[in-house]
């Protein structure tokens, strides 16, 4: 195998691009998906493009057999498609989500509850000091900060009113 062989990889057959399954199946604008499937690399080492409906999203790494795209803000949901060789792949559904709150800078992904609620961290800018660090946003995207939530939901629940001696501090 030549130097040229080895850095091609497998050959593809009939030159056009197949993809398998998205993972994962839904991200934000500015996530990443990785896109499983064959024929995903042009020949001759030239970059596959990647379309989010009508918006090219950027390829970050590619190979034959997988590639992993950023997704472009002002993608929605919709197929996905990798054009390669001159040919473009069959369409793979993605769901774009869309920003419900900002200025949260989030720590890592949300949790969901059974409700349908969601609770986002906020760490603030560095070095600053926030005083809450846990928010929820709820079925109409109401932002509240999670201690002022829990103790709606504590007191809301007690006869007495008062809230459980772990959320005394936010009264």
């Amino acid at each position: 195998m030549a130097i040229s062989d080895r850095l091609l990889g497998k050959k593809n057959v009939n030159g056009k691009p197949h993809i398998e399954t998205v993972q994962p199946g839904a991200a934000l604008p500015g996530g990443e998906i990785r896109i499983l499937g064959k024929g995903l690399r042009p020949a001759e080492l030239r970059r596959p493009r990647v379309q989010f409906g009508e918006v090219e999203g950027s390829v970050l790494i590619s190979s034959d057999e997988f590639l992993i795209a950023r997704v472009p803000e002002g993608a929605t949901s919709g197929p996905v498609v990798v054009a390669a060789n001159n040919h473009v792949s069959n369409p793979h559904q993605v769901k774009v989500a869309v920003p419900i709150a900002d200025n949260l800078h989030p720590v890592t992904n949300p949790a969901l509850d059974a409700e349908g609620n969601i609770y986002v961290t906020f760490s603030g800018s560095r070095g600053q000091k926030v005083p809450v660090a846990i928010f929820k946003i709820d079925l109409n995207y109401n932002l509240k900060p999670f201690p002022l939530a829990m103790k709606e939901r504590f007191t809301g629940l007690r006869p007495t009113g008062r809230c459980p001696p772990m959320l005394k501090a936010w009264e």
